[in-house]
């Protein structure tokens, strides 16, 4: 009777740790197959719009704008000495708003 009970209490956790480990490799193979899509840019992500050229500059219209770009400057993302990068604060007003004054209460700059 010991040994039965020993024996189905063996094929019990045999099969238990099977299960589980059957659904954990399902898990990981189903999460990892997943792809993200990503779409945005730097200047639509962190500026109001622009390319960073002379012709096309970066558009600071609000607050965060100048947060972002004082960080991606204390990161170095703007330090390549062969490509200049541009700014501008407000827009002509057609395509960006005009900006006559950037309040920054309530900010801290890097």
């Amino acid at each position: 009777m010991k040994l039965k009970k020993s024996v189905i209490i063996g094929i019990s956790a045999i099969l238990t740790f099977a299960a589980i480990g059957i659904s954990s490799a399902a898990w990981f193979q189903i999460s990892n197959s997943q792809t993200i899509a990503t779409t945005g840019s730097t200047a639509a992500a962190y500026f109001a719009g622009g390319k960073g050229t002379e012709t096309e500059p970066y558009i600071i219209t609000r607050p965060i704008h100048m947060y972002n770009l004082a960080w991606l400057q204390y990161n170095g993302e703007f330090n390549n000495a062969n490509a200049p990068y541009y700014f501008q604060i407000g827009g002509d007003g057609t395509d960006y708003p005009v900006v006559p004054e950037l309040n920054m209460s309530g900010y801290t700059l890097p």
